[in-house]
């Protein structure tokens, strides 16, 4: 039961009593195109942004140093790229409001074609996994394998 919330609704005793069997009896949530939902390529975008940031800023470090040993001016800084942050996706922030005790208590399904190291850490990151094994279990179709 899914309905969108305007300021002009009411929410009826027999909404809210749907609602709760709803949550009650949820045993299992289905992302269909889970990539989308979670903004998959976003997040690895932001990942390998931030990995090339890191090695820049190395790179300039040692070469400030040595033109220091050598007094030589240190190379022009390369110019400030404007970083690209992926925020939490809505699918994220609804599974986290979920009025349900723990997301352990439910089967999360994602369906999609491209499910890679990024998805499951995002998966690990919304179960609160230790681990993307404890996190997920990839499921592969037979032409997959």
């Amino acid at each position: 039961v899914v309905r969108q919330y305007r300021d002009d609704s009411t929410i009826t005793k027999e909404d809210f009593t749907k609602s709760k069997a709803l949550i009650t009896n949820m045993r299992a949530i289905v992302l269909d195109e889970a990539d989308r939902l979670l903004r998959t390529e976003a997040v690895a975008r932001e990942a390998t942004e931030r990995k090339q940031r890191k090695m820049a800023e190395k790179k300039a470090a040692i070469a400030a140093e040595r033109a220091l040993e050598n007094y030589m001016p240190p190379p022009a800084a390369a110019r400030k790229r404007r970083l690209i942050v992926a925020r939490q996706t809505q699918t994220e922030l609804l599974l986290r409001d979920l009025p349900i005790k723990s997301l352990d208590d439910v089967q999360i399904i994602c369906a999609s074609a491209t499910i890679g190291r990024t998805m499951r850490r995002q998966m690990m990151q919304i179960l609160d996994a230790t681990s993307a094994d404890a996190a997920a279990t990839l499921i592969t179709g037979e032409e997959d394998e």
